[in-house]
């Protein structure tokens, strides 16, 4: 007796109902990581000289996504090369207004410096590392905007910096070579890509139209 194809039993209608159910699924569940790493953002940028709120700062922090600003974790420390010997100072980010800080000088001059910022929020991690000029000072410059990878003398990740990070980003400006172009074009993060949200919305949509459909099926033929 020959073995019939579990398909033969089930109506054409039903099985592409359930195709588009479980390849909403797929897709659905394959984007949702991208689209919650894109979540949640910092930016970075010179502090204006010329504004009295920010005397003596030296860079400006802000939070950004679909979150409360309050509730996110912003970290920083100064990470140098003195004499060829490595030093990392824990920094003090004075908080201006919700998801927003100001950071003063607190390193030496001496050396070469980068500015680690760590930024978690319910899970997602958004980094930036900017690189300082002569002198510990930082480029007036100095600027990435939220959803960037690439910014002037400011790179960002949807990571912690590893120390092999700083350390090559370090010997990078000892040998006087910035690892930012100075021309960098904003890269947007997947998660913030419009094309991203679209294909999961669609994901989605395959699926809910797939589920309902086997449920009034399943309905119908129990009557």
């Amino acid at each position: 007796m020959g073995t019939k194809s579990i398909s033969n039993g089930v109506p054409r209608p039903a099985r592409v109902a359930f195709v588009c159910a479980m390849v909403g699924l797929a897709m659905a569940l394959a984007l949702s990581p991208v689209v919650l790493a894109g979540g949640f953002q910092l930016s970075v940028e010179a502090a204006a000289s010329n504004n009295p709120q920010l005397k003596g700062a030296a860079l400006v922090v802000r939070t950004y996504g679909c979150m409360q600003p309050a509730d996110a974790v912003v970290k920083a420390s100064a990470e140098g090369l003195v004499g060829g010997k490595r030093q990392t100072i824990q920094l003090e980010l004075a908080q201006l207004e919700t998801g927003a800080y100001m950071l003063k000088q607190q390193w030496p001059s001496e050396g070469f410096w980068v500015i680690a910022i760590n930024g978690e929020y319910k899970g997602m991690t958004n980094s930036l590392l900017v690189e300082l000029g002569p002198n510990g000072k930082v480029h007036p410059d100095t600027k990435l905007v939220e959803g960037s990878r690439k910014g002037s003398h400011v790179r960002g990740s949807a990571r912690k910096w590893a120390a092999s990070d700083i350390q090559s980003t370090l010997e990078a400006l000892a040998a006087n070579k910035s690892t930012v172009s100075e021309d960098a074009s904003e890269v947007m993060p997947a998660g913030s890509r419009p094309a991203t949200w679209v294909v999961a919305g669609l994901g989605a949509f395959l699926f809910l139209v797939g589920f309902v459909t086997l449920t009034r099926r399943a309905r119908h033929g129990s009557r």
